[in-house]
């Protein structure tokens, strides 16, 4: 999959513009998050070991059994649209540094950092790297620039909807799992260009982040599409629970729902 072409851009989301926050930062007006460990989670190396584990068998046996299913799905793309048949995308993985203890408003070594290169602090969250799907919009449809999908977006093509529904599209992200990038189960992982505003506008936000990101998650089986930035703060209570109670049976369970939500089309992308 690394030979794919890669377009020129992509989309994810109905566009918002620029995410604004007018609230205040104080004690009475943060919102109360359940307490994540600097590093990531509570969980026992042992655990850990045997989450990567899981994540390794799955994800290469995945990518075998769907080996014939990819094909049939290239073909339909490749047939009905013109463009690539995969596409390629930076997003904001796991952050293993220690999060942040400053207090809100505290601009100490802002100057330094602002002399960093603008990679450098779009990914200042968490490790960027490149993240797999099949095609499922035109063309150019981020012309004027990041924007936000619907679940009836027009830009989505007849064969791309259909991908959605039955998150085929998602099924090359197994690549993503088997190299480490991303886990099974985990928040979904996000642009820097959304990372860096909803970190700077959502208390607590970059604490999603101290897990791999998963190709399923809590919020996607128990939320819809996002709408608004509401919606994003939404998720971010379901992720944030996710990351408190994180256990491999915790894990089975969302594995279970994942598989009604693909049944039954209902549920997040």
């Amino acid at each position: 999959m690394s030979s794919a072409p890669t377009p020129t851009t992509t989309l994810e989301r109905p566009r918002l513009g620029p995410v604004r926050s007018t609230a205040v930062a104080s004690p009475t007006n943060s919102r109360t998050a359940p307490a994540v460990a600097p590093h990531g989670t509570f969980e026992s190396p042992f655990s850990e070991g045997c989450r990567r584990f899981a994540d390794i068998l799955v994800s290469a046996t995945a990518l075998l059994l769907l080996m014939p299913v990819f094909a049939v799905v290239a073909v339909l793309i490749r047939t009905t649209s013109p463009g690539p048949i995969l596409y390629r995308q930076v997003r904001v993985g796991q952050n293993r540094r220690r999060l942040s203890r400053r207090a809100p408003g505290d601009t100490r070594g802002s100057a330094d950092r602002r002399t960093r290169s603008d990679r450098r602090r779009s990914t200042a969250y968490g490790r960027p790297f490149t993240i797999w799907k099949f095609r499922t919009m035109v063309i150019n449809a981020e012309e004027y620039g990041p924007q936000w999908s619907s679940r009836f977006d027009p830009r989505i093509t007849p064969v791309g909807r259909f991908l959605r529904l039955t998150r085929l599209d998602e099924t090359p992200q197994f690549w993503n799992v088997l190299t480490g990038d991303m886990s099974l189960i985990g928040p979904r992982p996000e642009r820097p260009y959304f990372v860096d505003q909803f970190a700077e506008t959502i208390p607590h936000y970059p604490k999603r982040l101290v897990v791999r990101p998963g190709i399923t998650g809590q919020a996607q089986v128990s939320l819809a599409y996002d709408a608004s930035v509401d919606d994003v703060k939404r998720k971010l209570d379901a992720d944030l629970d996710y990351v408190r109670h994180r256990s491999l049976i915790h894990d089975i369970r969302i594995l279970f729902r994942t598989i009604g939500v693909v049944l039954t089309g209902k549920g997040a992308a």
